[in-house]
């Protein structure tokens, strides 16, 4: 039998809690994940589905989530006729 095996079977209790705890590492990054892959899927459903077709935000927003606020054209005209504004 090898060291490696030797060292991993000697204290089986250790083995299994380290054993226990990655695997509850990956789990716990895979679900993550998936809940980024979700927050995504809304923000892009949400702006497929907006009852107007123009959002507006600051240049830095990163997420089109609920502080970001869509508004009919006419409001649209009047934010541009508005002396800095850009499109």
């Amino acid at each position: 039998m090898s060291l490696a095996y030797h060292n991993l079977f000697q204290d089986k209790l250790r083995s299994t809690l380290s054993i226990a705890g990655v695997g509850l590492a990956i789990m716990l990054i895979l679900i993550l994940i998936g809940f980024l892959l979700g927050v995504d899927r809304v923000a892009s459903t949400y702006l497929d589905h907006a009852p107007s077709s123009v959002v507006v935000a600051r240049k830095d927003v990163k997420s089109f989530m609920p502080p970001v606020h869509s508004f009919p054209l006419v409001r649209l005209t009047q934010c541009a006729r508005r002396q800095g504004s850009q499109r």
